[in-house]
């Protein structure tokens, strides 16, 4: 059976503009974080647009995320309210596994540039590998929401309710308190897992509904700008003024992510047509076999690449010919790497996990066969909020007390959280499987 066959063979049944929507915004992440930084003359590393703050327009093209939890909602269609609580295990088991190896990795690395003395390279190393996870943290939270959001899908009256919260948030964020803005991390997010919810119906409205949306929401989204105290830019940056529409999202990344899902919908059909040919669809699901892995992993050899290019690179003009010969050696050889050693890092990861779920005694594991589905969705929740510390805060120097809006946490009791979280997470998946 030629290579061609085996990868037709196991993605028989799948939607194939799903998976390719997913590869081609797996592919504009890796492709911003690959120019997203910018050695300084003073040998620090900035975000690109602080030296080239005119590119603003470019994070309406490079921002996908609305689409990423487009389609991650509608995977939730199969957790409800009635779901058992091993279920909801399985799916914590399946995302937060993968961060195993990804943590280790980083507390390694930044142990190991420590005798550096450059505190710069150092704090990078305990960040950006982990950096990532927050979308893994609110996906967690989401899983934990999914009765919720199904309800709330089921109601075109309690999704406009949804909108109407996302918006006072940003009001309170404004007039009261910039810590209260937080709370639309997962009423935005949430708001196109709910749209994701509704993928099948939402499939079927007209043209002309769909392009009227979708004008409607880009003409909202810069009224919201000119009217507000918003960045233009869909991703933060102090390079142009206003407010961040990603840490915390806001309403006007809201709108652009309603115009990204009605723009999708318009091109649905075309691209059913264009996936439809096996010799284009075949590439897209190999890539897509390894989506999670390269986006988890990517960030390791990036990192590398950054400290490389921290310790011994030049300080080429932003946007010049050698700042991008520069940046596009790093990419490359970091996304190969991360290829490359995907499999390993998954492979390690669910060893790790699985080997310290041996460790619990026999009658723990027969209470995790029988726990209470809230009890499975409150692990979920916490387990989404401990990763959401760690793409925050990083976990170099893991014994140091940090504040989180306010809160203080150590990065290694943290990341013991995350770890036991994840060996109950294992057993109980262990459990499904043994009681399907």
């Amino acid at each position: 059976m030629t290579l061609s066959e085996r990868v037709l063979a196991a993605s028989a049944g799948r939607d194939r503009v799903s998976d390719a929507v997913k590869a081609l915004a797996l592919a504009m992440v890796l492709v911003a974080h690959s120019v997203a930084w910018t050695k300084m003359p003073d040998g620090k590393i900035t975000n690109t647009l602080e030296a080239a703050p005119k590119l603003y327009p470019i994070t309406w093209i490079l921002q996908i995320l609305p689409l990423f939890f487009l389609l991650a909602g509608s995977g939730l269609r199969s957790l409800n309210a009635n779901s058992s609580g091993t279920r909801y295990l399985a799916r914590v088991n399946r995302l937060l596994t993968p961060t195993a190896i990804l943590i280790l990795i980083t507390l390694m690395l930044s142990f190991a540039l420590a005798p550096l003395n450059n505190k710069t390279v150092s704090d990078a190393a305990g960040l950006l590998p982990v950096q990532l996870t927050w979308f893994l943290g609110v996906y967690l939270c989401l899983v934990a929401l999914a009765p919720v959001l199904k309800t709330v899908a089921a109601s075109l009256p309690l999704m406009v309710v949804w909108l109407v919260a996302i918006c006072v948030v940003d009001v309170m964020r404004i007039y009261v308190s910039e810590t209260v803005g937080w709370l639309n991390l997962i009423l935005v997010w949430g708001f196109f897992a709910i749209i994701g919810l509704r993928l099948e119906s939402v499939r079927q409205l007209s043209r002309p509904i769909l392009l009227g949306s979708l004008i409607g929401s880009i003409a909202a989204s810069v009224v919201a700008i000119w009217m507000g105290p918003y960045s233009p830019a869909l991703i933060s940056t102090t390079s142009v003024e206003g407010i961040s529409n990603l840490a915390p999202p806001t309403i006007v990344l809201t709108f652009a992510g309603i115009a990204q899902i009605c723009l999708l919908l318009l091109l649905w059909p075309s691209l059913e047509r264009l996936m439809h040919k096996d010799k284009r669809w075949v590439p897209i699901a190999i890539f897509a076999t390894r989506a999670m892995q390269l986006y988890l992993y990517h960030m390791v050899f990036l990192a590398l690449g950054i400290a490389l290019m921290l310790q011994f690179g030049g300080t080429p003009t932003p946007l010049g010919i050698m700042w991008w010969a520069e940046h596009i050696l790093v990419a490359a050889v970091a996304i190969t790497a991360a290829w490359l050693m995907a499999p390993s890092f998954s492979t390690g990861s669910t060893w790790i996990v699985e080997t310290l779920s041996r460790l619990w005694p026999a009658g723990v594991v027969r209470l995790i066969a029988w726990i209470p589905r809230q009890w499975a969705q409150g692990l979920a929740l916490l387990g989404g909020l401990m990763l959401f510390i760690v793409s925050d805060s990083g976990i170099g120097e893991p014994l140091r007390i940090r504040y989180v809006l306010g809160v203080p946490e150590i990065p290694i009791v943290i990341v013991i959280v995350i770890f036991a979280i994840m060996t109950v997470a294992s057993v109980g998946s262990r459990e499904i499987v043994h009681t399907s």
